[in-house]
Order: C-alpha cells, then structure tokens, then sequence
C-alpha cells in the first residue's frame, strides 16, 4: 500500500458540496482519474473523474475499498478535522 501523500494540482478543481476550489489533493500518488482524496474543507471523501473533476466517492464505493485503505483515509480525514474547524 502506497503512503499518503500530498501533491499540488494544476488546476483548482471545486469540491462538489462545498465548492471550495481545491489546489492540493491527498492521497495515494500522483492524482489521477479515480484517485481518491479528501475535501480539507468539507471532510468529504472524492474520487477525480476522467476530466480530473471531482465527484464524491459512493458509499458503494468506500464498502469496496481495502480496510486499510479507508483507515488511512479516515485518520487523514480526522488530521484535517482542526483546519475545518479553523474555517468556522
């Protein structure tokens, strides 16, 4: 399993429920179509679509990720839960 990492994007895909513009994406390598990554803002776990868009990841979806995938994930997701907080 890769570590997670974060890269810069360039361009600043918005998130679709918060539609903050997002210029960094965290996740498994280079962000690709289907990469996974989450809203700093939101919490929300994303997916990129082809055009390098984002969409939010399916619960189907999180149900067919590996557990060690979506722990990684999740303690992501609870680092970035302080910033969040910080937007408020």
């Amino acid at each position: 399993m890769e570590a997670i990492q974060t890269t810069r994007l360039k361009t600043r895909p918005a998130c679709p429920v918060c539609r903050m513009k997002l210029d960094g994406a965290t996740g498994f390598g280079k962000p690709e179509p289907d990469s996974l990554t989450v809203c700093v803002y939101c919490g929300v776990f994303l997916s990129f679509t082809p055009t390098m868009d984002l969409r939010v990841l399916a619960d189907r979806e999180w149900t067919e990720l590996s557990r060690e995938t979506q722990d990684q994930l999740t303690n992501y997701l609870n680092l970035t839960r302080g910033f969040r907080h910080g937007q408020e």
